[in-house]
């Protein structure tokens, strides 16, 4: 699909309405939308609400803390920008009559830094900034709650698919938690970027290199403050990797 990524969130959108206008909608359907433009700050001119924006450009060999606000106006434009495409969505299901009886999901993959712990953008560390990602669930029937807790991508689709229907015990196919359960917990989650793990507590952010000078290295952080500690006390580090390692082999024939 040609045009930067607003313009082919504007057409994708407008694809999609064409499809459900199309659609035999008194059989169940799926779809899957991938949204782009709050990835990289982009949107047309006249989306720039949000003053001011540096004109939606900028220099990645430059920026600097100084440039914060340019920064994150420029987040806030991408992201309203989108908000209105998945607001035709919305309301096109309600004029179909299918907004009621759907399950709509709203998921991010990763949140975004602008200079919280002297940092921008993601993939660079593992404070809460970036890895606070977006799961927002529309279920029918569902009185709205929030789960304040530490949670883990790799819970939502296991955890849907059970209330879709599926018998099984999730431990038989995943290594997943129920994310709808009341009595939902976890001790840790897991999360990676392109050169570094990460091991999450609700207390300590263990972080592992995957480079060979580093890879002995581990840098414990706290992780509400990301704030780089030399210990702490009762660690369960051992045990969390140990886990991890037998979880990530559970499925390997």
């Amino acid at each position: 699909m040609p045009g930067n990524p607003w313009q082919k969130d504007r057409e994708l959108t407008k694809q999609w309405l064409e499809w459900i206008e199309k659609n035999d909608c008194t059989k169940p359907i799926f779809s899957f939308v991938f949204l782009d433009a709050p990835h990289g700050r982009y949107y047309p001119k006249e989306a720039a609400v949000f003053q001011p924006d540096g004109g939606g450009v900028v220099d990645y060999t430059t920026t600097s803390e100084k440039d914060r606000e340019i920064l994150f106006n420029q987040y806030k434009n991408a992201i309203r920008f989108d908000d209105g495409l998945i607001g035709k969505m919305l309301a096109k299901l309600k004029e179909k009559g299918l907004y009621e009886n759907s399950v709509i999901v709203f998921m991010s993959d990763h949140g975004e830094e602008f200079y919280e712990h002297g940092r921008f953008s993601h993939n660079n560390a593992f404070d809460k900034e970036q890895t606070n990602a977006c799961l927002i669930v529309k279920m029918p029937g569902e009185e709205p709650h929030v789960v304040k807790k530490l949670v883990s991508a790799i819970d939502f689709v296991p955890s849907l698919v059970k209330r879709l229907g599926v018998q099984n015990d999730l431990s038989e196919f995943s290594n997943a938690r129920d994310l709808f359960s009341k009595t939902y917990h976890r001790d840790y989650c897991t999360c990676g970027s392109w050169y570094k793990n990460a091991i999450i507590t609700p207390e300590y952010t263990y972080v592992f290199s995957n480079l060979p000078n580093e890879i002995l290295k581990t840098k414990i952080y706290e992780t509400p403050t990301y704030r780089r500690v030399k210990h702490n006390e009762g660690d369960n580090l051992s045990r969390y990797i140990l886990d991890v390692l037998n979880n990530n082999r559970r499925f390997i024939k």
